[in-house]
């Protein structure tokens, strides 16, 4: 946890002191499942995120962005009964974006994202279930991707985000989160 402290800290430092400075809104729509013995059976979840940008671009080539995004996760799977249950994970997340700019307008990126859980269910027709004490509070994972940014501000970015932590609370179950995110964004 201090290392991640540091490295939004040293983040954040970047944009005090890099020449070309953006800040900007985000939004997009998302397709997640999980992995391990909760995605036995899954199906992708489709659903959004939302957010703020902090962009630093450094040099011609080099960058980094501080993100901070309410994102809708989970998956949706076929119940013996025949209904349809939709496993809600919503996030408060912090991906910290390293960029390679190939062109003045194309960056490959790639960089860890720190989840907080805000709110967890499973909905069955008819019911919903809070799993708040099932799910675990912190999810962390890395991000790769690629953005196309105009001059006049506006953002197209792709990116999937690769779960590395187990998400249940219970030791004898397995699950990390996948999303494929297509986003758009306008920097101010």
């Amino acid at each position: 946890m201090k290392k991640l402290i540091v490295l939004v800290i040293f983040s954040l430092s970047l944009g005090l002191n890099a020449q070309d400075t953006s800040y900007g809104i985000k939004a997009g729509i998302n397709f997640s499942n999980l992995t391990g013995d909760l995605g036995d059976g899954a199906s992708t979840r489709t659903s959004i995120h939302a957010g703020l940008m902090l962009e630093n671009k450094v040099s011609n080539k080099f960058g980094a962005s501080l993100e901070l995004l309410y994102t809708s996760l989970g998956a949706e799977t076929e119940l013996e009964s025949g209904n349809d249950g939709i496993l809600k994970l919503e996030y408060h997340n912090w991906p910290i974006i390293f960029k390679y700019y190939a062109t003045d307008y194309f960056a490959l990126e790639a960089g860890p994202q720190i989840g907080v859980l805000v709110s967890s269910d499973v909905s069955i027709p008819g019911t919903t279930i809070n799993l708040n004490d099932e799910i675990n509070d912190i999810d962390l994972g890395f991000n790769f991707g690629a953005s196309f940014k105009l001059d006049s501000g506006l953002l197209f970015g792709i990116r999937y985000y690769l779960g590395l932590e187990d998400i249940p609370t219970d030791e004898n179950f397995s699950g990390n989160n996948r999303a494929f995110f297509l986003s758009t964004g306008l920097f101010f």
